[in-house]
């Protein structure tokens, strides 16, 4: 089981308090939450590696680019969850809710994975 996870600063709060409604026991934290706010995807990634906390993200864009760089010099990250905006609300509280159910953490240690499965 996954149940701690890390949401970047404009991930749709209306998933993480559906997850949470649903889920009470997963962890979720935003990084407004541990004092990152406006960092930089990289600062957000490593803080995640560090907390062993998945990172769930709508930035398809530079939030992958700063997860590959990484994982190419050999650093770690718990894993990287790409949820497009455009994905269904209630699809992302589903497919999240499943990850966190049916996996673990050493299934996404070095992982992208992009929703809807």
């Amino acid at each position: 089981m996954i149940s701690r996870f890390v949401t970047d600063e404009d991930f749709n709060q209306v998933i993480v308090d559906q997850v949470r409604r649903k889920r009470p026991g997963l962890d979720i934290v935003g990084v407004r939450g541990v004092g990152l706010d406006g960092a930089a995807d990289p600062v957000i990634l490593e803080w995640a590696a560090q907390h062993h906390r998945v990172v769930l993200s709508h930035d398809v864009n530079t939030m992958t680019k700063h997860a590959i760089e990484p994982l190419e010099q050999g650093f770690a990250l718990p894993g990287l969850v790409i949820v497009p905006q455009e994905l269904d609300i209630g699809r992302a509280i589903e497919d999240i809710i499943y990850i966190s159910e049916v996996g673990n953490e050493a299934d996404l240690d070095g992982q992208l994975m992009f929703l809807p499965f």
